[in-house]
């Protein structure tokens, strides 16, 4: 069991001592009574007891704040935790008690209102109420902690999720322009063209593809998340029209695990992992080449992984990358996932493999 966790709040210590001083405050305005002129009277006794208990508090914050963690991260096993968060709420109340009432009784025998030998009785005559107050006390600002740290989460969210959307909408008449116009779009063209008169049952299949690639892109433009099963649908056109033009040059393998379909996904994430699989490595190959995706769900979790070919390096078809459709996907899954994502690549002498790994965002 760790008692006294000490944890620096992420609150000005300035604010700490005002908000104090402003409780101590409303409680002597409380304390106030009128006299039988109607006058307002004031116990100074009572205001420094108050000013004192606040401020005390003000300093023993960030073992209070500690205890708040403890009870905020409360895990398994629960008794035992249970038992630690108990003994360490009721510590702080006793360190508090003591403390206040030691600055306190010290004042009281500076300005002579009490004798050496009148403080211990007097103390231990109150301090079962004592006490009681400080552990009321310490409930009370782990209440507020609570509700503060509740008003804090939800205005996070509030703000991660307005600036996805504003990122959304200030790119997607860019990212709609470039996912109508993309380089193999025109690689595609050229392919169709060749197919025209030669192999016309094809180039039907082939015209039918591309349409269906580019209403798939138009329907899920406004999008932000879509089932794995929409994003295999499109990836599997965008594939096929790749495959025409690669002939027997390309083999596709897909291994998908079907619980894995109805998982939300970034709409065309495996379209940027295809990219950069035939920019940087089938179309560099001489020789055959291999695209390989594998899905698995696993609890929440959704695992996936992308292998492609590449060539030698030094064959002289190196392609130079700089990873920016990596990098930018890496920075979008951050912002849709925070921490409950990663994405991790491997290379050797010929695969180049993408790793990645999507935690449910449900609650």
């Amino acid at each position: 069991m760790q008692f006294f966790r000490r944890k620096k709040a992420p609150i000005r210590r300035l604010h700490i001592y005002l908000i104090a001083l402003l409780f101590a405050t409303i409680v002597t305005i409380q304390s106030a009574t009128t006299n039988e002129n109607g006058q307002i009277v004031l116990n100074i006794t009572f205001i420094i007891l108050f000013y004192i208990n606040y401020i005390v508090w003000a300093l023993i914050f960030d073992w209070v704040f500690g205890l708040f963690l403890s009870i905020k991260e409360f895990k398994k096993p629960v008794l035992k935790n249970l038992i630690s968060v108990v003994i360490n709420l009721l510590l702080l109340a006793l360190a508090h008690s003591f403390i206040s009432n030691i600055i306190f009784y010290i004042y009281r025998l500076i300005i002579g209102s009490k004798k050496f030998n009148e403080i211990v009785p007097q103390f231990l005559e109150y301090f079962s109420r004592i006490y009681s107050q400080r552990l009321l006390d310490i409930i009370i600002i782990l209440g507020l902690l609570k509700i503060l740290d509740l008003f804090r989460t939800s205005q996070s969210r509030k703000l991660k999720v307005a600036e996805l959307e504003n990122q959304l909408h200030m790119s997607q008449l860019q990212s709609l322009r470039a996912q109508l116009n993309p380089h193999f779009l025109f690689n595609s063209l050229h392919a169709l063209h060749t197919l025209i008169g030669h192999n016309d049952e094809k180039a039907k299949n082939m015209v039918i593809k591309i349409s269906n690639l580019l209403r798939r892109i138009l329907d899920h433009s406004d999008k932000q998340l879509i089932t794995l099963e929409e994003e295999l649908e499109y990836l599997k056109d965008y594939l096929d029209i790749e495959q025409e033009r690669f002939h027997d040059r390309l083999t596709i393998d897909f291994n998908i695990d079907s619980n894995s379909k109805k998982f939300m996904v970034p709409s065309l994430m495996l379209q940027t992992l295809a990219e950069n699989a035939f920019k940087h490595g089938i179309s560099l190959l001489v020789g055959k080449g291999i695209i390989k995706l594998s899905t698995k769900l696993n609890e929440d979790r959704l695992l996936i992984s992308m292998s492609n070919t590449t060539p030698l390096e030094n064959n002289g078809l190196r392609n130079n990358s700089t990873k920016v459709g990596l990098k930018n996907l890496r920075k979008r899954l951050i912002g849709i996932y925070g921490e409950n994502q990663s994405i991790a690549t491997i290379k050797n002498k010929t695969i180049f493999k993408v790793d990645i790994m999507l935690k449910s965002t449900r609650e």
